[in-house]
């Protein structure tokens, strides 16, 4: 159940990475597309999925923050993601402004992307250390 629930996370993970980036180009070159409404509820549902396969692998693996100081990182980056990402696809004024949120949403997903691959907070540098 484990690895059946770990894939289904990184599938996830994988779909909403690529449609972050779709939603976001769509909300800066102002395409009509980004106001759809399967456009603006489809992601909810897959994040939501993500989310639970997560917990659900926590849970499974007896695993705790207090155990796993990187699972704490995992957290704290994926707050930084939702903040970024809303502002790069809902709540930035200008395109340029979204723009920017965007590449900071999509470095912080490459960094918990990092941090889940090393188990360590520091992510793609624990690899060189």
């Amino acid at each position: 159940m484990y690895l059946t629930l770990k894939h289904l996370h990184i599938t996830l993970a994988v779909i909403t990475a690529g449609g972050f980036m779709l939603r976001t180009w769509w909300s800066v070159s102002g395409a009509p597309l980004h106001e759809h409404r399967l456009v603006r509820v489809l992601p909810h549902f897959i994040d939501t999925l993500l989310l639970c396969s997560g917990i659900g692998m926590l849970v499974l693996a007896s695993m705790s923050l207090t155990q796993h100081t990187w699972l704490l990182w995992k957290l704290v980056g994926l707050l930084v993601y939702i903040v970024a990402g809303s502002v790069a696809i809902r709540y930035g004024r200008t395109p340029r402004i979204r723009l920017i949120a965007a590449i900071i949403a999509v470095t912080v997903f490459v960094y918990i992307v990092g941090v889940a691959l090393n188990k360590t907070g520091l992510s793609w540098l624990a690899g060189g250390l």
